[in-house]
């Protein structure tokens, strides 16, 4: 008798992307709806313990658990390894949903003593998927460029979750370090440089030459942009943490570093091959790419007129809202969103594949999206995210209200579309089995 193997036993696709993904959007509509329902709270001064809940829930509930959640899922397409998934990695990810729930729920009633408990579950889950991706790097038949990218994103999260215990234990009186306005920008910037940009970048530059598709790109590009995004990360953070003159230096090195990946798209673009026969009309997981690209030039624009044009304090507080908007979700949540497009109906393929023995194939992959549902996302994530933007400029209540029930309904229609194609999937396994 042949031995037949189960998915959990290391040949159909993991199912952690499932709970990973579900999570992830409904932080996503959490976050908004916050906004939605409190928006007074969210007006004025942006460093106060509220505002710190929905923008956790969007950098890590919606961002980093979605990175993991993919991670598991995208392993043998990007890596060529799959990342190997055991009784741990459920508890990871149990921890991971925990832990941001407890440090939520404690931002909220301001209990940094409880936060404190309640990260030690998000940092045991980073722990735990990044020496999974580790070490499936290594064996990982790819350039060099992608694993400095997806090894130094790992590495800077971990420093940004110490960076963020060492606050927390600061507001305590249990340490000092430093001003506290300078603590939480440095705080942002290596989480939105050198973990979330660091990740897109390593993973897009696998992925993109099969969304387009393209031929690979070669060369040195992934390499450079891996260490110049690393560098001008670590020196944005030194600098904003210790006050060092830095920091205009390390910025032009991470403009250095977009460019270079700019390149290296460009040469895609430039080589095209013939797309696969579903995929007709608009490309959707494109749109939301470029326009995630967009929002990236904006947001370095904005950043570097921060440091080369003369703001005063006033303006410049007003504006740092509008460029953490532009950044985490112009261009890092968005691209969420495109990837999605392309990944979640061939997870679900694959899942749908395994569940038959690899003997009865479900339908193509390209038969299981909804153009109307990606139109419908593109469109509010593309009205939303400029609009919230200015209700934040303009100090507006009665706008932001709107604006965040838009995104809301995004990441709803986005939460329907992934549940969807997974019963569209497990529907045409079983018709092919019947026929």
């Amino acid at each position: 008798m042949a031995h037949s193997t189960s998915p959990s036993e290391g040949r159909g696709p993991s199912r952690l992307p499932i709970y990973y993904f579900n999570f992830s959007h409904l932080a996503l509509i959490a976050a908004f709806l916050c906004l939605a329902i409190f928006p007074q709270s969210a007006m004025g001064f942006f460093y106060h313990p509220w505002m710190m809940v929905p923008v956790h829930l969007v950098t890590l509930g919606w961002i980093s658990s979605s990175i993991f959640g993919a991670l598991y899922m995208i392993g043998p397409m990007a890596l060529r390894r799959r990342l190997p998934e055991g009784r741990l990695d459920k508890v990871a990810m149990v921890a991971y949903i925990c832990g941001l729930g407890g440090m939520l729920a404690h931002f909220w009633i301001v209990s940094y003593g409880g936060m404190l408990w309640s990260a030690c579950g998000v940092i045991f889950a980073l722990c735990v998927v990044g020496w999974r991706t580790l070490t499936a790097l290594r064996r990982a038949k790819v350039a060099l460029g992608v694993k400095l990218h997806l090894g130094f994103g790992f590495l800077n999260f971990f420093v940004v979750a110490l960076l963020g215990v060492t606050m927390a234990f600061a507001k305590l009186g249990w340490g000092w370090l430093g001003a506290p306005l300078s603590n939480v920008y440095a705080h942002f910037h290596l989480a939105a440089l050198g973990w979330v940009l660091m990740m897109i970048f390593g993973v897009a530059y696998r992925l993109l030459p099969m969304w387009i598709p393209a031929a690979m790109p070669k060369g040195p590009a992934p390499l450079l942009s891996a260490l110049l995004l690393q560098v001008g990360s670590l020196g944005v953070f030194l600098s904003l943490l210790l006050d060092r003159p830095w920091l205009k230096l390390s910025s032009l090195l991470v403009v250095g570093a977009v460019v270079t990946f700019a390149t290296s798209v460009i040469w895609m673009l430039r080589h095209r091959k013939p797309r696969a026969r579903g995929l007709q009309g608009l490309d959707f997981s494109l749109l939301h790419a470029a326009q995630a690209m967009l929002y990236l030039l904006l947001t370095l624009g904005l950043g570097l007129s921060f440091l080369f044009a003369s703001w005063n304090e006033v303006d410049r507080l007003a504006w740092i809202p509008i460029y953490a908007i532009l950044g985490l979700l112009g261009c890092a949540a968005q691209m969420i969103f495109g990837m999605a497009v392309r990944l979640f109906p061939l997870y679900a393929w694959l899942l749908a594949l395994a569940d038959g023995g690899f003997e009865v194939p479900p339908a193509s992959p390209h038969g299981f999206p909804q153009r109307g549902v990606h139109a419908t996302i593109f469109g509010l994530w593309t009205l939303g995210v400029p609009l919230l933007a200015f209700a934040f400029l303009d100090q507006s209540p009665s706008l932001l209200v709107p604006a965040a029930l838009v995104l809301a309904s995004a990441g709803l229609a986005s939460l329907m579309n992934f549940r969807h194609i997974l019963r569209q999937a497990k529907a045409s396994l079983q018709q092919k089995a019947g026929e």
